[in-house]
């Protein structure tokens, strides 16, 4: 669970004989001597303890239903009982609050369009087919802008796209150039710039007896005096099915 989300928890509170005990609020299931009491892995008390409230009346059974907000990392949370005699259910309970779940992993994935390839820069695919004009979509992270101290793409002084053979050698120049960059989005968490080319370039031709060929496409930003490339594109070449 997320650090700060309200969780539900029910509890069963027993009297010193075994019967249920019933408390119409927080305050007064307090008073008769219950309570909360979070600790860290170390058993050291939570300096800020969680809020927590009692969501309802308890029931005859003695079960009542408590939310608390969850707090960071790992923790337990023993209940405070009136005196040993008398006895819950759970006597404890425990979890870790956590900065992302999967649902939030999922969402910050399909929101930037692409996977973290270093803390600035994305990574993503595509395929065209040999003849196509080209069309690429950068998703530039939030990171990115600020690694070249760019408060927007629109602030960028300068952006590059080139598209290299992954047969090349590094120190060799890029296979395409000349793409012209348009910025398509430009809100906090989903920044794009479209990369165009309308005549297919010859370089990038599918050879004769194979049927693709593997190319990256990378975004370079420059903001004053600091350049970094911002987004990544694995780009496939098909072979097309007609020779005209």
């Amino acid at each position: 669970m997320i650090t700060g989300d309200e969780i539900p928890q029910p509890l069963y509170l027993f009297d010193a004989t075994g019967a249920p005990v019933i408390y119409a609020s927080k305050a007064a299931m307090q008073a008769a001597g219950w309570d909360l009491i979070w600790y860290d892995e170390d058993e050291v008390a939570l300096a800020s303890q969680p809020t927590w409230t009692l969501q309802s009346a308890g029931e005859t059974s003695g079960r009542h239903h408590i939310r608390y907000v969850m707090p960071t990392a790992v923790w337990t949370c023993p209940v405070v009982k009136p005196s040993v005699d008398h006895y819950s259910a759970p006597a404890e309970f425990g979890g870790e609050g956590l900065t992302y779940d999967t649902d939030a992993i999922g969402s910050l994935i399909a929101t930037s369009g692409g996977v973290s390839l270093t803390p600035v820069t994305t990574a993503d695919e595509a395929e065209i087919y040999d003849g196509d004009s080209i069309i690429l979509d950068f998703a530039v992270t939030e990171a990115g802008l600020a690694y070249i101290g760019a408060a927007s793409l629109a602030a960028i002084d300068t952006m590059i796209s080139h598209i290299k053979l992954n047969t090349t050698d590094s120190d060799q120049v890029a296979t395409v150039t000349g793409l012209t960059n348009s910025i398509t989005s430009d809100t906090s968490g989903n920044r794009v710039v479209r990369a165009t080319l309308d005549a297919f370039p010859a370089a990038l031709a599918v050879l004769d007896a194979t049927k693709s060929l593997a190319c990256t496409a990378q975004l370079r930003a420059t903001e004053g005096t600091k350049t970094a490339i911002l987004a990544e594109i694995a780009l496939t070449i098909k072979w097309k099915a007609t020779s005209t």
